[in-house]
């Protein structure tokens, strides 16, 4: 329980911030500010994806019930997916990204790192920009 709390307070950190300057910056513990990037870096290695949209969901104040209708699925698959019980791929994972108002490319990335991790695989995937 306590590392669930600890994630939803980092998420809320980051989100509360994300929505009240509509930027790309979190806060430091030291109330600087630090690009999204650096304050989500803990968030995005060592979160399940089902535990980050569980957080998401509990910051924004939406229910397994409300996203689902927006998804057009049933609260036992959202519940299910939190859980860790259903399999998420790359394009459901854009899905709940777009239905939730959030950017697509965190959601890729916790979810590939929380494979990678069940696979027993000690690496970390960031993505950046690509070049023109």
């Amino acid at each position: 329980m306590i590392r669930k709390v600890e994630i939803t307070r980092q998420a809320e950190k980051f989100f509360k911030v994300r929505h009240s300057t509509g930027g790309n910056t979190a806060l430091s513990p030291k109330n600087k500010n630090i690009p999204a990037r650096e304050g989500l870096k803990d968030i995005i290695e060592d979160t399940s994806f089902g535990e980050f949209i569980k957080s998401i969901r509990a910051c924004d104040k939406i229910s397994q019930t409300e996203l689902a209708k927006r998804m057009k699925v049933t609260r036992q698959f959202i519940n299910a997916v939190e859980l860790g019980k259903s399999t998420v791929s790359v394009l459901l994972a854009t899905q709940i990204a777009t239905t939730l108002g959030y950017p697509q490319k965190v959601f890729i990335e916790i979810l590939i790192n929380d494979m990678l991790k069940k696979a027993g695989i000690n690496k970390v995937v960031v993505f950046k920009e690509k070049e023109a």
